[in-house]
């Protein structure tokens, strides 16, 4: 993978904002041509599908690997708030 990619990626999450978001095609590596939307382009915009054999296991791992090290998981529920 692109280091730059992952260090970039890395600051976003190392941030000390509540929320990180990063699109699948920065993980990805992709390209200009998987763009999500093109701002004042009044159609061809939110078309962009990942294919289900993109995410392979090796980058689910990276992507968890990360999220855990910089506390980013989504909190547990509590025993309690499970049988709602």
């Amino acid at each position: 993978p692109s280091q730059l990619v992952w260090r970039i990626i890395r600051l976003g999450m190392m941030s000390v904002a509540d929320l990180f978001i990063a699109p699948m095609q920065d993980y990805l590596e992709l390209g200009s041509d998987a763009r999500m939307n093109t701002p004042g382009t009044p159609s061809g915009n939110w078309s962009w599908r990942m294919n289900a054999s993109a995410l392979t296991s090796s980058l689910a791992w990276s992507i968890r690997r990360m999220t855990e090290c910089y506390r980013r998981t989504a909190p547990r529920p509590e025993p309690d708030e499970q049988q709602a």
